[in-house]
C-alpha cells in the first residue's frame, strides 16, 4: 500500500536500515501512477556509557546538573543527521573513610627507645604519615628511635577508593630530658 491508501507493492520490499531507491507499483485495475522515491537511512543513534566515581561530599558536573546522589543518569545530545544520541552516566559516590585510629606500642623514656606508631588497617587503605624531622610513610605500621628532634606530633590519614579520611594525630614525648647535668671534679 502506498502513503496515499492506493494498493499495490514496493520493489525492492521497504526497509528502514537500509538508504535505496524504491519503486511503487500499483496493483493492476487501480487507479493510480508507478511512483519511484529514495529514501535515505540516517545513521541509528549513538550511545555512550560515562562511568564517574567522586568521594562523599563532592559533585559531578554533567551537562549543567550538579549530581551529588549516586545513579544513573541521561543526557540527549541530538546529532547533525537530526537522529538522537544519548549519554548514560553511572555515577558513585564513595564514602570517605573513617580517620585511622593511630596507637604506640610503648612509652618513650629516654632518648633513643625505639617505638612503633601504628594505624588499625583498613581494607584497601593507603596509609600517608608524617611528622617531626621530615618523617613521611605509607605504612600501617613504623618502627623508629625516638630523639628529641624527632618527638612530637605524628599525623596520618587513609585513602580508600581515591576519597580521603579526616587527619588522626598522635604525640610521641621522650619522657626522661634533663638539661641538670653534674659533673663531678676530675682531678
Amino acid at each position: 500500500t502506498s502513503t496515499n491508501g492506493v494498493s499495490g507493492s514496493w520493489s525492492p520490499a521497504i526497509s528502514n536500515t537500509a538508504s535505496g531507491t524504491y519503486t511503487f507499483t500499483p496493483t493492476a485495475g487501480v487507479c493510480g501512477d508507478q511512483t519511484i522515491i529514495t529514501i535515505v537511512v540516517n545513521p541509528n543513534s549513538s550511545s555512550f556509557q560515562d562511568n564517574q566515581v567522586v568521594c562523599e561530599g563532592e559533585t559531578y558536573n554533567f551537562y549543567g546538573l550538579t549530581l551529588n546522589t549516586q545513579g544513573t543518569y541521561y543526557h540527549t545530545l541530538q546529532t547533525i543527521a537530526g537522529c538522537d544520541s544519548i549519554i548514560t552516566l553511572n555515577l558513585i559516590i564513595n564514602p570517605i573513610p573513617q580517620a585511622p585510629i593511630l596507637s604506640i606500642n610503648s612509652s618513650v623514656i629516654c632518648p633513643g627507645d625505639i617505638v612503633t606508631l601504628s594505624a588499625i588497617d583498613i581494607p584497601n587503605g593507603l596509609f600517608n604519615w608524617s611528622g617531626p624531622a621530615n618523617f613521611t610513610s605509607n605504612q600501617a605500621e613504623n618502627s623508629l628511635p625516638i630523639q628529641i628532634e624527632n618527638s612530637g606530633f605524628y599525623t596520618a590519614t587513609v585513602s580508600v577508593n581515591g576519597c580521603i579520611s579526616l587527619v588522626s594525630e598522635i604525640n610521641v614525648e621522650i619522657e626522661n630530658i634533663s638539661n641538670d647535668f653534674d659533673f663531678p671534679n676530675v682531678l
